[in-house]
């Protein structure tokens, strides 16, 4: 990973960062805990999602690294960088997290943005310290394929992202629908 690399993705895991909190930030409970339709995931169960899936994949990264080095690692995840960031944002493609990091309302609400600060922490501390070839050790992403060690650093804040756009359209229908219940016009 370049220093051109590691800026970016520092820059990345701290942009969605702030965002996440800012949105967060001052949530009622009702706010946290409402599912915005049936089958949605309530603001608290995304968090918890986030929360778990970048432990996750800090640990699949550290055990990406400690796996052998692949020689052929660019002819095999070539242009995976642009795939990630077209296509992970997009909330018009839905997707099925895997089992492991499917948000089971077990988090309470009041350690949910600490927890994801620490999580993100954690991250941002790898990002700034990695000394290894990172780009040389592969590990298959879930809807992507195999990635390399970078790929998968920047596909924690695209993550993140896409559950940024997947909190502001759950408080907007959540609004929506205190509106309507209290007899209010919609906007």
């Amino acid at each position: 990973m370049t220093e051109q690399e590691r800026q970016h993705v520092i820059e990345l895991l701290e942009q969605t960062r702030d965002d996440f909190l800012d949105l967060t930030q001052d949530l009622s409970q009702a706010q946290w805990t409402t599912l915005p339709e049936p089958g949605a995931w309530s603001v608290a169960l995304v968090a918890e999602h986030l929360v778990s899936s970048e432990i996750m994949v800090g640990r699949l990264i550290q055990g990406v690294l400690a796996s052998e080095s692949d020689p052929d690692w660019e002819e095999k995840t070539a242009g995976q960088i642009e795939v990630l960031k077209r296509i992970m944002p997009m909330r018009s493609r839905k997707a099925t997290a895997p089992e492991i990091v499917l948000p089971k309302g077990k988090i309470p609400v009041p350690d949910l943005r600490s927890r994801f600060r620490k999580a993100r922490q954690r991250t941002l501390d790898f990002v700034s310290s990695v000394d290894q070839p990172i780009k040389q050790h592969l590990g298959p992403h879930p809807f992507f394929g195999l990635l390399n060690g970078y790929q998968w650093l920047v596909s924690i804040p695209l993550h993140n992202l896409r559950h940024n756009l997947q909190i502001v359209e759950a408080l907007e229908k959540i609004s929506r629908q205190d509106a309507k219940t209290q007899g209010r016009p919609q906007s």
